[in-house]
């Protein structure tokens, strides 16, 4: 009895190894390496853009190449963030660079479409987890991947959702955390942006509005097709 006892454990035991899944997953930790976020630097070129100007960067327009600029955000924790950055900002006075805005919206949707394509959802798209650092590379990188899970365990229209939010702060400008809070709440609720922002980039929002309602139609293809389509429309 005790042998078939035995057996009859490691038979189970062989029962649960099967259902194990035999892919592997790699977390990679690195500190240090990337010096802001996409959330410090929107909250720095909205205070720009309202002219509330930072210590050190009275205009932006007269800074040097090479120049860093001291900025504490919202959470009070100061950042390092590159002049040069910045001034790729505006294409002018009071108004924002559509082409710089896509060439990070470009890069971000890049690196979720890797993810899907690897059988991945994020989870946790924001301007908090794209990261940018100060040596020369402005290309935005994705991290934390607290919220990683199987496509088969989690809706991918769930990153593309989170990307439609990310590229409306990105084109607008909102000048308080408060304004900003209760605005993307009437957003997240209603499904729908600010008549202000839809006179103002027409086409976009039309897009943004699709990732909001989750329509299965709505693609990182079709995202990364647009940015190209309209990439002679930036002014």
């Amino acid at each position: 009895p005790k042998k078939i006892l035995h057996e009859k454990k490691i038979n189970t035991k062989n029962k649960q190894k099967k259902k194990c899944s035999k892919k592997k997953y790699y977390y990679y930790s690195i500190s240090k390496y990337y010096d802001f976020t996409l959330r410090d630097y929107v909250d720095l070129r909205n205070k720009e853009f309202f002219g509330d100007h930072v210590d050190g960067c009275i205009c932006l327009s007269s800074q040097p190449f090479q120049c860093i600029i001291p900025f504490t955000g919202c959470q009070g924790v100061e950042r390092i963030i590159p002049a040069d950055f910045m001034v790729h900002s505006f294409s002018c006075k009071d108004k924002l660079n559509k082409s710089f805005i896509n060439f990070l919206m470009k890069n971000v949707v890049m690196g979720i479409k890797y993810l899907h394509s690897k059988g991945l959802v994020h989870g946790d798209v924001s301007l908090s987890n794209i990261f940018v650092g100060n040596k020369n590379d402005f290309i935005p990188k994705i991290g934390d991947y607290g919220e990683i899970k199987s496509i088969k365990e989690a809706d991918r229209m769930e990153d593309i959702y989170k990307i439609g939010l990310l590229w409306f702060e990105l084109l607008f400008p909102i000048k308080t955390v408060s304004e900003r809070y209760y605005l993307i709440k009437e957003i997240e609720k209603t499904k729908t942006l600010p008549d202000e922002f839809k006179v103002m980039y027409e086409k976009e929002a039309k897009l943004i509005e699709l990732c909001l309602k989750k329509k299965g139609k709505m693609g990182l293809k079709e995202i990364l097709k647009f940015i190209r389509e309209t990439k002679n429309d930036c002014t």
